[in-house]
């Protein structure tokens, strides 16, 4: 059972064949997004009891030439406003499938990645000067990030004509690592994404 489905996987990726993996217009291969979210530091779903937005830009690029089952690599930079915490700007990519439902809806379930993430605290700072604390303004920290989630997206009917329009909805937990090294080791985000995309 498991070595049928592993083909299927291969077969549907890679030889995509005549009729419900296949259409007789090209697929386009990159699709650009831009969009914002909802960034809320707690595990599980993202609330809105206090905003913290975030901006993002991302890329999409698409390896298979399959129309139906996609494997795509996914490019994002995204810049948070934590009051009174961070602000922060996250460069990382995430290996994303990608099924499409049919002409209108898609679905990639799980896309897993990662990358840098450049921490401005808003808070006080302080750095070991060599014989005393002193205060850093916004001082800054280099970090790894550590993503996860899947994306829903709606191609709507006026998109046909012309370049593809897509709209994007996304969670996202998101791991950042190190705050402050002995209090605040890793943080975790959660964060509902909301962006319009172009595909050429």
């Amino acid at each position: 059972m498991l070595k049928k489905v592993l083909i299927f996987i291969i077969v549907a990726f890679f030889f995509p064949c005549k009729g419900v993996f296949s259409q007789t217009q090209p697929v386009p291969k990159w699709r650009i997004s831009v969009g914002f979210g909802q960034y809320s530091a707690k595990i599980g779903l993202p609330d809105f009891s206090a905003i913290h937005p975030g901006f993002l830009l991302g890329a999409s690029y698409r390896y298979n030439n399959n129309a139906r089952h996609q494997l795509r690599q996914q490019f994002n930079m995204t810049g948070i406003y934590h009051a009174h915490f961070q602000t922060a700007i996250q460069l990382y990519t995430e290996l994303q499938y990608e099924w499409h439902i049919n002409d209108r809806f898609f679905l990639a379930p799980f896309g897993f990645g990662g990358g840098y993430l450049a921490s401005f605290a808003d808070m006080p700072g302080f750095e070991w000067d060599g014989t005393q604390y002193v205060n850093e303004s916004f001082p800054l920290r280099n970090n790894f990030l550590v993503s996860l989630g899947p994306t829903l997206g709606f191609k709507p009917a006026w998109s046909r004509a012309g370049y593809p329009v897509s709209l994007l909805f996304g969670y996202r937990m998101q791991i950042q690592g190190i705050i402050v090294q002995t209090t605040v080791p890793m943080v975790v985000y959660s964060s509902w994404q909301l962006s319009a995309a172009i595909s050429f």
